[in-house]
């Protein structure tokens, strides 16, 4: 995932994405379709949500293609930042002490 300046799971449905938060927190803007809970991902630069239509798909590949080096950077920060900020890890931790019984 390093090696790519973008990711693109045009997901037909996803209850959490796993691989669309790490591509996020490894600081990859995404591609992914309307169906999955990560939303407003252009409005945050993180990437982009789009229709599951092959027009749609291309349109954002070409977006991110077209961008330079520091439209590049910048998109890769947000998409980094806004993984921050869409998880709790304090409240997650404690959700999972509590599921396992610990305190």
């Amino acid at each position: 995932m390093t090696k790519a300046h973008v990711y693109i799971l045009p997901s037909k449905s996803e209850n959490f994405g796993h691989a669309i938060f790490e591509a996020l927190s490894a600081g990859r803007p995404v591609i992914t379709s309307n169906n999955t809970p990560w939303k407003n991902l252009k409005e945050s630069k993180a990437g982009i949500n789009v229709a599951l239509e092959d027009t749609e798909i291309a349109k954002a590949i070409d977006f991110f293609a077209e961008l330079d080096f520091d439209g590049m950077e910048h998109w890769s920060k947000a998409a980094f930042t806004y993984s921050e900020e869409a998880i709790d890890l304090e409240k997650l931790k404690s959700s999972y002490r509590q599921m396992f019984g610990e305190q």
